[in-house]
Order: structure tokens, then sequence, then C-alpha cells
């Protein structure tokens, strides 16, 4: 008889192992990053028409390069955002110095 329940105990014990293994790789398994379309979009050049003023194009060349960069920080925002909601702590602050963990 002693035998029959240290078998069971060994097959309890393994069930049990099997599933705890289980449930900590499902809860450790990473969770995808949505990226926004936003992050995806490319900033075209400015048009370069024929005798326009090379300071004006530049001027909209510049304007191009600030709506790329804010882009590039909106998207850095949102994955640290998403980064820290995942781990529970806070993002690091960003250029601005603000908190990105909502």
């Amino acid at each position: 008889m002693l035998t029959i329940l240290s078998g069971c105990a060994g097959s309890i014990d393994r069930r049990l192992n099997i599933a705890a293994t289980a449930q900590g790789e499902a809860q450790a398994a990473p969770q995808a990053v949505i990226v926004p379309d936003d992050c995806r979009k490319q900033e075209p050049h400015a048009a370069l028409p024929e005798g326009a003023e090379k300071l004006s194009v530049l001027d909209r060349e510049r304007d191009a390069l600030d709506r790329a960069n804010a882009r590039v920080i909106r998207c850095a925002d949102h994955i640290d955002d998403f980064n820290a909601r995942q781990t529970g702590g806070q993002s690091t602050p960003n250029a601005d110095g603000k908190n990105n963990a909502r």
C-alpha cells in the first residue's frame, strides 16, 4: 500500500511542476508592441521647382525635417510607454524631460 501512495505523490509533483512551468512561460511571453501607422510614414523632400529661390526650398526642407523628428519622438514615446506598462515600471524621461509612462 505504501508504494502505491508514494507512486501517486511523484506523479502529482511531476504534473504540478509541468503546470507551473507552463504557467510561468505563458506569463513571461513577450508582448507585441503595436506600432502606430504614423511611425512608418516617410516625409518627402520639399519640391524644387525650376526657378524657385533656394532659401525658400531650404526652409520647407527644414520644416519637413522638424515633422520627421517630431514623429520619431512620438514613436519612441509610444514604445517607451508600452514597455513601462509591461514591466510595471517607469519609462525614462524623453528629450523634453517628460516621463512617458501614463
